[in-house]
This record gives structure tokens, C-alpha cells and sequence, in this order.
């Protein structure tokens, strides 16, 4: 996290980097729900938003797993094991 932005514009940020959500999904998903936590402890977000974040990032992570798997069903990752490079 970078210490200069706050919690919540941090999370708003890292939300949109489907990028992230499809290298390192578990970790990105981590980050985020620690920023949301964080927004929620600073009292930028009340309880009933940081839960509607949380929901927001299930779907996220559905979309990601759906985004794989039809990348692997058309053949995107022959000949290569994901996580070990090229």
C-alpha cells in the first residue's frame, strides 16, 4: 500500500486492476479486503459499505476464476504451467 493515499481511494484504485485479480488473485484480494478494513476502522466507510466492498470483491473474484477457466478452455495456457513463467 502506498502510505500517502488513504485506505479508501487506495482501495477504489485497486479495485478496477483486473490485471491483479488475474496474476495474483488470492493476494489482490487480500490487499484489498485489508484496505477495506482499514477504511472501515478510519470511519471512512460505515459497516453496511464495507460489507457491500466485500461483496463487491466476491463477484470480482468470480469474475477473475470465470476469465481463467475460459482462457484455459481455449488453449491460452498449452504447454505452460501457470505460475512457473513462460
Amino acid at each position: 500500500m502506498r502510505e500517502s493515499i488513504d485506505p479508501l481511494t487506495e482501495w477504489n484504485e485497486r479495485i478496477e486492476d483486473r490485471g491483479c485479480f488475474l496474476a495474483e488473485p488470492e493476494q489482490h484480494r487480500a490487499s484489498l479486503i485489508a484496505l477495506a478494513l482499514a477504511a472501515l476502522n478510519a470511519g471512512q466507510v460505515c459497516s453496511e459499505e464495507f460489507g457491500e466492498m466485500l461483496e463487491l470483491l466476491d463477484c470480482a473474484k468470480i469474475w477473475a476464476e470465470v476469465e481463467l477457466a475460459e482462457a484455459e478452455g481455449i488453449g491460452l495456457f498449452v504447454g505452460r504451467t501457470p505460475g512457473e513463467g513462460a
